[in-house]
């Protein structure tokens, strides 16, 4: 928009990318949205969107300007359409080069009624045409920073010798030289392998012939004796080979990852009919449970068997999830990383039909944790099955690799934990995530939410819960991990007891605490006391000293203070520790 003083505002947002705003900048294979001959159409060669095609944009609205030309809707959908503008501006400018050992001077692109004005100098015309066809080349590193576009404009004879016309005083900003592309073609190689590929994709490797997540370290993979304490040889009683895929090509390697972005990234928009037919109408039969913000359903598009979650209008909370929420969902599970890794839900499509909302994943669910916590059939290696994963999920979640703020789940409890025919742990549950890509939870209306009652520092006495009492908490180094510490040892304490929390009854983490206390009042061997229940110790698998292992490890994680409470990596240490997962590591699935 221009104001009357000719000066330029910028007033649609609808696209915004970054910031405190979801960063959808790395989503691979986006959908094209924007307007058609201002949108570089390029992008599919890097991958990705990124700021350089706001420059293209940029490029294209500075020959605009200078050309006095426009593209419009009309423009396109002629029968005869004409040609955009910067395919305009490649077909003048390539036309008037020079030809080799000529002195001939590049003609510009700036339109001759233009040219009349008392301010016009032809060097300022040639040195904002070179400018524009910088900023629309196809390969976007051989474009400008918009601070080099800045810099460039700023010495534009009109701008050095006319500020006050112009409007602007060009020593206010910092000069910097346009990039020379055969001195910075290495450099922005290795920032995009260090940055794109290192910093948030996963390398698969197969241990023993079952596949494994493994991250990478700055511009290297792990070595051997570099691997997180989890996954070292000590794990195991005896040591290890770790069989290694041949390392494929850079390109390799992200076409990989394009591929597998094409066959999760992808979604399909249902309508609410189609959600009800996929569950025959939401049926009893079909219903698994209810999760904070909604309804679970077991479904079946064809003979291929999905899970419905359906998002309601709770009035219980300030602020129900809605179209934002549901959209950073959406865009979290298109992430590489979280694409790939093999806890995280996978998607089918989602429907978002006025305030119906819902989404459908690509999972054939057995049942949430939550429902069968006091099954005989879930048993004791299981249960240690699904608190390895969810340990191991949370450990990912919160770490900081190639990330500025680690995720926080603030969410997490039993019936948020579904669990596939395998007994694998799936997150399902993201309404309340931040950090990562996602925005803080200063930005975030659900930090009016209440938590989990049960699974936070609240007690049942407590009447406001969530960011209301905490946002002066959130600290920028580690978020709300904490809390999911206390989650997880509440989770893992309800596993082991076969005790469901029952709303406002508890059992609450300070109840599991004197629980505890009073066992070891009432033995004389602090190191024998454990809470797991009876019939769980009749279990194959179920070695004594593991226990009392897993009681005080439990117990560590709900710890008043938070700060006495382990990260989720010393946890996944610790529970590596426990004989089950030494002695039956291949039955558990982590051989």
């Amino acid at each position: 928009m221009i104001d009357q003083d000719y000066n330029a505002v910028l007033y649609d947002f609808s696209m915004l990318s970054g910031g405190y705003l979801t960063d959808r900048s790395f989503l691979i294979d986006e959908d094209a949205k924007g307007c058609h001959g201002y949108m570089d159409p390029n992008f599919d060669n890097h991958g990705k969107w990124s700021n350089k095609a706001d420059v293209f944009a940029y490029g294209v609205v500075l020959l605009c300007l200078i050309g006095k030309r426009v593209y419009t809707e009309e423009d396109r959908l002629s029968p005869a359409p004409a040609p955009s503008v910067y395919e305009w501006a490649e077909n003048e400018y390539n036309g008037s080069k020079p030809a080799k050992g000529s002195s001939k001077i590049k003609s510009s692109l700036v339109d001759e009624s233009l040219k009349e004005s008392p301010l016009f100098k032809f060097k300022d015309s040639l040195k904002i045409t070179k400018l524009a066809m910088q900023c629309i080349k196809h390969n976007p590193h051989r474009r400008p920073s918009m601070k080099q576009v800045v810099s460039c404009l700023l010495n534009l004879h009109i701008v050095q010798y006319d500020k006050e016309a112009v409007g602007f005083d060009h020593k206010l900003f910092v000069e910097v030289t346009l990039p020379n592309p055969l001195k910075d073609k290495f450099k922005d190689l290795k920032e995009w392998i260090m940055t794109d590929l290192y910093s948030h994709l996963s390398s698969w490797f197969y241990f023993g012939g079952i596949r494994r997540t493994v991250p990478f370290i700055s511009n290297r993979f792990y070595s051997q004796n570099q691997w997180p304490l989890g996954w070292r040889s000590s794990f195991f009683s005896q040591p290890f080979h770790i069989e290694r895929t041949p390392c494929p090509s850079i390109a390799n390697k992200r076409s990989i990852l394009i591929e597998a972005a094409k066959r999760h990234g992808k979604m399909q928009l249902f309508s609410f009919e189609d959600l009800s037919q996929f569950t025959d109408e939401f049926s009893m039969e079909n219903f698994i449970g209810n999760f904070q913000f909604g309804k679970m359903y077991h479904g079946k598009i064809g003979s291929r068997a999905v899970t419905v979650k359906i998002l309601d209008k709770a009035e219980t909370y300030f602020n129900s999830p809605g179209v934002g929420e549901l959209m950073d969902e959406l865009t979290l599970l298109r992430h590489p990383e979280f694409i790939l890794h093999p806890s995280m839900v996978k998607l089918v499509g989602y429907c978002c039909e006025d305030e119906n909302l819902g989404v459908v994943y690509d999972l054939n669910s057995l049942d949430t944790a939550q429902n069968l916590l006091t099954e005989d059939s879930f048993t004791w290696m299981r249960r240690i099955k699904v608190a390895l994963g969810c340990a191991r999920l949370l450990e990912f979640l919160h770490s900081k690799d190639g990330r500025d703020l680690p995720y926080a789940v603030r969410n997490i409890r039993p019936s948020h934990i579904m669990v596939d025919k395998e007994y694998n742990p799936i997150m399902f549950e993201f309404a309340m995530f931040t950090g990562g890509i996602l925005p803080l939870p200063k930005y975030k209306k659900l930090s009016k939410h209440k938590l989990c009652l049960g699974y936070t520092e609240c007690h049942p006495e407590d009447e406001v819960c969530g960011f209301q009492m905490g946002e002066e908490r959130y600290d920028l180094r580690g978020g709300w991990t904490e809390t999911d510490v206390l989650a997880f040892g509440t989770v893992l304490l309800n596993l082991i007891t076969m005790r469901p929390y029952k709303y406002s009854e508890g059992p609450f983490p300070h109840d599991w605490a004197k629980e505890y206390e009073e066992k070891i009042a009432g033995s004389d061997d602090e190191m024998k006391c454990s809470l797991v229940h009876a019939s769980l110790q009749a279990n194959p698998g179920f070695y004594s000293d593991d226990g009392p292992k897993i009681t005080r490890l439990a117990m560590q994680c709900i710890e008043s203070s938070r700060h006495d409470r382990p990260s989720m990596r010393q946890v996944v240490n610790q529970m590596l520790k426990l004989r089950i997962i030494r002695k039956h590591a291949k039955a558990l699935g982590f051989y």
